[in-house]
């Protein structure tokens, strides 16, 4: 497990001389996030708490649920809306790659803190870089300042940067990326209708409209406003469609019914079954 403490560097002054006076050089030691790691995949920033933060604040922030925080740490609140101690310490769970590792980015996020580790007893440079962090060796003595791959306990390697806005981008990519996208072209009208009406989520039956058709595009609902433009997602397979309401449903279909569409659009969605299940979000 990795543990990332944001903590002045008081005590560390004299190790930073250690760095070559470059563009990698750390920023104001107040900004500086420590890492110490115990496993080789599992990653665990150290939060220091801010004023009023909360760990429901904190799970919206780094983007993990409340049940991963409260399964990383000990003595917390026992409801996610009271505001814990202020500096005290708390653990986050990240992935590897929301920490940064190309120094081209740095321009992008002006604003991220340097990462060091600490050396512990009988560790390599080489298994610091390759196994557990997946980082060019050569690059990692580069951001060093280091001519050899000696280190010894209790040095202080930097090992990356971090920075929420890139965080929070690597992970809607992420989220992004793991969707199969269908109208990806009317996408960009969703989220502009988003922005300026209410959304409303619903889940339940759809089912395959009788007449034939090539268009995707379409579908059929009770309430959305007509011409709008909805997100449908079958659970089952995280492929979402974008569609534009035409219409309302048929008197022919039962109430348990809320979305038709055209079975094109359905094969898409990787649906078989005239009736299936489904996940939707409108504006009325």
């Amino acid at each position: 497990m990795i543990r990332i403490i944001t903590v002045l560097l008081l005590t560390y002054c004299s190790s930073l001389s250690l760095f070559a006076q470059n563009i990698y050089e750390a920023n104001d030691p107040r900004d500086t996030v420590f890492l110490e790691m115990t496993s080789d995949r599992d990653f665990t920033i150290i939060h220091k708490v801010g004023v009023a933060e909360t760990v429901q604040s904190l799970s919206n922030l780094f983007g993990v649920s409340t049940t991963q925080i409260y399964a990383n740490n000990g003595k917390l609140p026992s409801s996610n809306s009271i505001p814990l101690k202020k500096e005290s310490l708390v653990r986050i769970p990240i992935n590897n790659d929301l920490i940064i590792k190309d120094v081209n980015q740095l321009n992008e996020y002006p604003n991220a803190k340097s990462i060091f580790y600490i050396v512990k007893p009988n560790e390599t440079l080489y298994r610091i870089a390759k196994t557990r962090l997946n980082i060019p060796l050569e690059e990692l003595k580069l951001w060093n300042g280091m001519t050899s791959n000696n280190i010894h306990p209790k040095d202080l390697i930097r090992v990356g940067w971090f920075d929420l806005d890139y965080s929070r981008q690597k992970r809607v990519k992420q989220k992004r990326e793991a969707y199969t996208i269908i109208n990806e072209e009317l996408a960009g009208v969703y989220k502009k209708q988003r922005d300026y009406t209410k959304e409303h989520k619903q889940a339940g039956a759809a089912v395959q409209a009788s007449a034939k058709s090539t268009r995707d595009d379409y579908v059929m609902h009770r309430t959305a406003k007509i011409g709008s433009i909805v997100s449908i997602i079958n659970p089952m397979n995280k492929h979402v469609a974008f569609a534009e309401v035409i219409g309302r449903i048929p008197l022919t279909h039962d109430k348990s019914v809320m979305l038709v569409v055209p079975s094109i659009l359905a094969k898409k969605l990787g649906v078989r079954d005239n009736k299936f299940y489904v996940k939707m979000r409108y504006i009325k």
